[in-house]
C-alpha cells in the first residue's frame, strides 16, 4: 500500500470513530440518572433504541422497570416486560400484518387497562385488531390468557 492510499485509510477510520462517538452521544440516555451508574453498566445503543420506545409505548421513564445506575438488576417489572415481549410482541401483529410494540397495547399508559368492562375492552382492543404474524389469523382470548377460561396473563396474577 503507497503513502497516500495509507494516509486516506488513516483519515477514514478517525472519520469512522468520530461519526460512531457522536452517535453514541445521540443515543446515550446522559439525562436519564437510570444510566449515570459505571461506564460498564451501561447498555448497548441498539438496546437503548429499542428501550426508548418501549418507555415511551408505556409513557414512563427508565426507572419504572430499571434500578437507577444499575439497569441491568432484575426487578418484577423487567420480567413482565420479558413475559410480553416474548408473549405477545414475537408472535402477534396488528390486522395489517405490521410489527406491534409496546404502544400497540399500552398507547403511553403502562397500567391501560380500565377496571370496568375488561371483556367488552379486551375484545375492541385486542381481539379485533390483533393476528398471528405466523398465519395472520385472527387471535381469540387464549392468545393472552392461554388456552381455556380466560384468567391470568402471568405467572404471579392475582385470580
Amino acid at each position: 500500500m503507497n503513502e497516500a492510499a495509507r494516509s486516506l485509510r488513516v483519515r477514514f477510520g478517525i472519520v469512522v470513530a468520530i461519526a460512531a462517538a457522536i452517535g453514541g452521544l445521540l443515543l446515550a440516555p446522559a439525562a436519564d440518572p437510570a444510566f449515570a451508574g459505571p461506564a460498564g453498566d451501561k447498555p448497548d445503543p441498539k438496546v437503548m433504541k429499542l428501550m426508548k420506545v418501549w418507555a415511551k409505548g408505556l409513557g414512563v421513564k427508565c426507572t419504572h422497570c430499571h434500578v437507577a445506575k444499575k439497569f441491568k438488576v432484575a426487578t418484577p417489572k423487567k420480567k413482565v416486560a420479558k413475559t410480553c415481549r416474548d408473549k405477545f410482541v414475537e408472535v402477534l401483529g396488528d390486522a395489517r400484518g405490521k410489527k406491534i410494540d409496546c404502544k400497540t397495547c399500552h398507547d403511553g399508559d403502562a397500567a391501560f387497562m380500565p377496571e370496568e368492562d375488561r371483556d367488552k375492552y379486551c375484545r375492541e382492543h385486542f381481539v379485533e385488531k390483533l393476528r398471528t404474524k405466523d398465519d395472520a389469523k385472527r387471535i381469540d382470548c387464549g392468545a393472552c390468557h392461554g388456552e381455556g377460561k380466560p384468567g391470568k396473563i402471568f405467572e404471579d396474577d392475582e385470580d
